[in-house]
C-alpha cells in the first residue's frame, strides 16, 4: 500500500486571491465615494446655514440703520416722515447675495412717532427676513 501525499505547491492556483483582492477595492472605492458624497452634503448645509445668518444679521443691521436714521432726523415732521425714504445703503452693493436688500413694508405712525419695519432681502420675496413693530423714532434730544 503506497500513500501518495500531494503539497500545495503542487496544486494549481484557482486565482480567489486576484478576486479578494479586486472584492477589496470594490468595497474601498465604494466606502470612500459615500464618504465624499456625506462631505459634499454636509458642506451644502453648512452653506445654506451660513447665509441664512448672514441674511437674519443683514437684515437686523438694516433695521437698526433705519432706526437710527429716522431717530437722528430731527428736522423732519412727523407727517413728511410717513412719505420719506431713507438713503439707499451702500455698503450692501458689494454683497452678493444681499445687494438687494431694501426695507419692504413701512408704515409710520406720526401720532405716537413708532414705525412698524419689515425687511426684505430678493427683488420677488414674499416673507420677511425681519420684521419690527411698533419701533420708537422720536427724535433723540441733545
Amino acid at each position: 500500500m503506497k500513500i501518495i501525499l500531494r503539497s500545495r505547491a503542487s496544486r494549481p492556483r484557482n486565482g480567489s486571491a486576484i478576486i479578494l483582492s479586486i472584492m477589496a477595492i470594490a468595497v474601498i472605492s465604494l466606502a470612500s465615494l459615500a464618504v465624499v458624497r456625506s462631505h459634499k452634503r454636509m458642506n451644502y448645509k453648512q452653506s445654506a446655514l451660513q447665509a441664512r445668518t448672514e441674511g437674519r444679521l443683514v437684515a437686523d443691521g438694516l433695521i437698526h440703520r433705519e432706526v437710527a436714521y429716522w431717530r437722528t432726523v430731527a428736522d423732519i415732521d412727523a407727517s413728511a416722515r410717513a412719505n420719506a425714504t431713507s438713503p439707499p445703503d451702500k455698503t450692501l452693493e458689494d454683497s452678493v447675495r444681499f445687494s438687494k436688500a431694501t426695507i419692504g413694508k413701512r408704515s409710520v405712525d406720526s401720532g405716537r412717532s413708532t414705525m412698524d419695519l419689515a425687511i426684505v432681502l430678493y427683488d420677488k420675496a414674499t416673507v420677511a427676513a425681519s420684521q419690527r413693530t411698533s419701533v420708537d423714532i422720536a427724535p433723540l434730544s441733545p
